[in-house]
């Protein structure tokens, strides 16, 4: 038996108009350029869709509908967009609670429609018994009118840092400013370029010798003279990074992936300031299973190495401490791997893998997910050198370790919330058998 398929192809439609509905803050150029149908070009479903999209990531609008109405010809079609404005600006103030941290408070103004443009205002304060700082930054999405964001931080950090098991290692403070200009060559990709200048003090350092030489210099392990009680070190670094990314939705992916490839140069200019290089390769997917369950594989690789007169103390704060709320959950803040030991000052080279399968608990008016449960598993630790890396897991210090647990993501106007339970696999003797973690933000 033959079959014989005989196909009539209709008329090409064409976008005779887009209008937008709905705005009544923000600017109609900012949800305009958004979009990725033009007048004049035949309509494409699929590029509806991205569009929808696009807005979506723009995080202050919670809903987007499209109308096509043909109300003059079938060859031409008007394309309706119809938004609702969610609240892009937000006053929080809040407490949490951390196992590493304690109890900690937070202010923050932020503003992600500033004046209706689109443009990022943000101003955090956080304080309690081990921090204090505060974090003003800027941004334009679509700087000078092209595809590309700029941004700039001034930023002010004080803070009690653990090295190894001693919780209470030494204080830092941190100020100084950063700027990025990040064009967008298409919807996927994006090169980001950075700058970043600190001065960093480092002060009422332990009296145990490992962690003054760590943390001041060999030469300070014993002092008896009292002139290594501080530290002073000037950061000029500037960072390149690629990225490609086909996300569904940048706050709250179901679908897609994530590849970035960064590296930070520390020590270029001026000649007085601290010399290393960092490169990081970061990689996330994301898969939907049914309804609304999602699940996420993340990997993270890295390595930093001091150049010139430069030593591992000069960067003892910019190396490795795996263990925590943004790598094994389970342990306390580097307290995975050689960071881990009394008197190290940190890995030199990182991996950290993370598995999460999220799913709704309540959504809200619009039927978005509002409040989502995790279960997590998490695999990492932090080296010397290549020659210590090794991937079985135990409780030594060249060993992976393992922790899993569960938590809570709370969607609030302009960032998510993570309420994360841990508990370690490979529990060393002497380390708590669960950790808490309060943190804001993706964790990837």
């Amino acid at each position: 038996m033959d079959i014989e398929y005989k196909l009539t192809e209709g008329e090409v439609v064409y976008v005779d108009h887009i209008g937008i509905e709905g705005n009544t803050h923000t600017k109609d150029y900012v949800i305009r350029r958004e979009i990725k149908l033009k007048e004049g070009d035949p309509f494409n479903s699929v590029l509806a869709r991205k569009s929808v999209e696009r807005l979506y990531n723009l995080g202050f609008l919670d809903n987007v509908d499209v109308d096509v109405q043909q109300p003059n010809s079938p060859s031409k079609a008007d394309v309706i967009f119809t938004v609702t404005e969610g609240k892009p600006g937000m006053l929080s103030a809040g407490a949490g609670y951390s196992s590493v941290d304690g109890l900690i408070g937070t202010l923050q103004i932020q503003h992600i429609n500033f004046l209706g443009r689109g443009q990022r205002v943000n101003f955090q304060w956080q304080f309690g018994a081990r921090t204090n700082s505060f974090d003003l930054g800027w941004t334009e999405p679509w700087f000078m009118g092209r595809p590309m964001s700029f941004g700039v931080d001034i930023f002010r950090t004080n803070r009690l840092q653990q090295l190894g098991t001693i919780t209470n290692a030494y204080w830092t403070l941190d100020r100084g400013f950063s700027m990025t200009l990040a064009p967008r060559f298409s919807d996927i990709y994006t090169v980001s370029m950075g700058y970043s200048f600190s001065n960093q003090e480092r002060y009422n350092v332990s009296p145990d010798s490992a962690t003054r030489a760590a943390v001041l210099s060999p030469d300070c392990a014993n002092d008896p003279t009292g002139l290594c009680d501080e530290f002073h070190a000037l950061y000029s670094n500037f960072t390149e990074q690629f990225i490609r990314d086909t996300r569904d939705n940048q706050f709250d992916p179901t679908r897609g992936n994530r590849e970035s490839l960064s590296l930070i140069e520390g020590g270029l200019v001026p000649a007085n300031s601290v010399k290393f290089y960092k490169p990081i390769l970061d990689a996330s997917i994301h898969f939907p299973t049914f309804w609304k369950f999602v699940l996420s594989f993340h990997g993270q690789w890295s390595y930093i190495k001091p150049y010139g007169d430069s030593t591992l103390t000069d960067i003892q704060t910019q190396l490795y401490h795996v263990g925590g709320a943004d790598t094994v959950r389970g342990y306390a803040l580097g307290a995975v791997g050689v960071s881990g030991q009394n008197g190290n000052p940190g890995g030199q080279v990182m991996n950290v893998y993370n598995v999460e399968y999220k799913f709704p608990i309540a959504p809200d008016e619009h039927g978005k997910t509002l409040l989502q449960g995790v279960f997590f598993y998490d695999i990492g630790g932090d080296w010397d050198n290549f020659n210590e890396v090794t991937y079985r897991t135990g409780t030594g210090p060249f060993n992976l370790q393992q922790g899993a647990g569960f938590g809570i993501r709370f969607k609030t106007p302009v960032f998510p919330l993570r309420l994360d339970f841990g508990i370690p696999l490979n529990r060393a003797p002497g380390q708590a058998a669960t950790q808490f973690y309060f943190n804001v933000g993706s964790l990837f």
